[in-house]
């Protein structure tokens, strides 16, 4: 599209997109930007067009990709299975625990979202360079006897989770995290997602693509019941992953993949959540041992 710098259409509106999304353009800012564009491209490219509904497309995923989970808003109960967003419908329904009358919408507060990480993964893949990364830091990091802790691999839990990873799939460990974050500075509420680091990536490749395996949104922290109800399709889908797995053609080739979770940070706030039971503050707080604490002078002793 400009001959002098080598840029190719798709570039150009990648190159829009970022700039859209980094300074939060309006739709008419975004369309200010492309006409913009097609001026200093030149009278070749006057009658270049590009539709909204196009540029909200170019990234979108597979419908099945991401899914909707609404639950109820007194018990946190699942109410029915997780759809898609294409197949829903504004509705009401009864909780089958509490009773309590549901009214159902994309506009409703009481859902979250799951993402398939089978889909990132081959996503992440398609990348050469992530997929040259990941083949040869398996190569190089098998487990070492020698005591020296270089990455997770050489980490007796780790040895214990790929005991029996036969020869014909390939193991990927993950650390996962979910934590609060304020939505925007005014705004009362806070999101929750669920990331996913893949431990067999290179350190300075891993942590530039973490994976988002799902969405929560809520004006307070959750509850055990809301986090709960959040964790359990990522766990499930996990569970299947590490035993069962799954297949992706890598050039041209079926190659079979486990993914089994290795690590879970969070912080003291977020862990006991995750652990359904009292916060870090209170009287047996602590997640690693049964010691009863004691308040003293507004410090704990224990």
């Amino acid at each position: 599209m400009f001959k002098e710098s080598g840029l190719k259409i798709w570039e150009v509106i990648i190159i829009i997109l970022g700039i859209s999304t980094r300074f939060n353009l309006s739709y008419k800012g975004r369309r200010a930007l492309i006409e913009a564009t097609k001026l200093f491209a030149g009278p070749e490219f006057s009658s270049w067009d590009i539709s909204d509904y196009y540029l909200s497309k170019i990234f979108d995923p597979p419908e099945d990709v991401i899914k909707y989970h609404f639950y109820c808003e007194v018990c946190c109960q699942e109410l029915e299975k997780p759809m898609v967003k294409k197949k829903f419908k504004k509705h009401k329904i009864t909780c089958q625990k509490c009773l309590k009358k549901n009214s159902l919408s994309m506009r409703s507060p009481n859902y979250f979202l799951s993402i398939d990480i089978k889909y990132q993964i081959a996503s992440l893949l398609k990348m050469q360079t992530v997929k040259d990364s990941l083949f040869s830091n398996l190569q190089k990091s098998k487990p070492c006897m020698d005591g020296v802790i270089r990455d997770v691999h050489d980490g007796l839990l780790y040895r214990n989770l790929s005991a029996d990873v036969s020869d014909d799939c390939i193991l990927l460990t993950c650390i996962f995290n979910t934590d609060g974050a304020p939505v925007n500075e005014t705004s009362k509420d806070s999101f929750w997602p669920k990331l996913v680091i893949i431990n067999e990536l290179p350190a300075n490749v891993r942590f530039r693509h973490p994976l988002l395996a799902g969405l929560w949104i809520g004006k307070k922290e959750p509850s055990a019941e809301m986090m709960n109800t959040y964790i359990k399709s990522f766990v499930e889908q996990l569970n299947d992953f590490g035993t069962t797995g799954f297949t992706l053609t890598i050039d041209e080739k079926p190659v079979r993949f486990l993914i089994r979770p290795l690590v879970c940070t969070v912080d003291s706030v977020a862990r006991p959540v995750l652990q359904n039971r009292v916060q870090f503050n209170a009287y047996y707080g602590c997640s690693w041992c049964k010691s009863v604490g004691g308040h003293k002078l507004d410090s704990c002793d224990s």
